[in-house]
């Protein structure tokens, strides 16, 4: 989807360069996880040049924008796996179709019941 010369440096640039189909549906997803985090969390650009959220080191959310799709990558913690039934899930993502709504409560939930498996850890 990218080139070298147009690695995104911070995830602000990540949603500038991603296809205008799924740009609204990425702001809307960094926005939710960006309101659930503790502060301690670390946003940033990783592998594969996708945007990331760690916290304490760990990976809490990464998320990757398709042409038709974003892909949240994370494990979904066994009791919230109901909340994602009417999207794709594979092991460790799911996908969000840029033609349906993000789940922002969903997604809240997701991201907090994570933080919590990583600080127990």
């Amino acid at each position: 989807m990218r080139n070298a010369s147009q690695e995104p440096r911070n995830i602000d640039e990540y949603i500038a360069q991603s296809p205008q189909e799924v740009k609204k549906n990425l702001r809307v997803l960094l926005r939710v996880i960006r309101e659930s985090v503790a502060p301690e969390k670390v946003d940033k650009i990783v592998s594969y040049h996708m945007p990331a959220f760690k916290l304490h080191g760990k990976k809490l959310a990464y998320f990757g924008a398709f042409k038709d799709h974003i892909s949240f990558f994370g494990s979904i913690p066994e009791g919230l796996k109901g909340e994602f039934e009417d999207f794709e899930t594979g092991k460790g993502t799911i996908r969000f179709p840029n033609d349906k709504p993000i789940p922002v409560e969903s997604i809240r939930k997701l991201v907090k019941a994570r933080m919590k498996l990583i600080q127990a850890e």
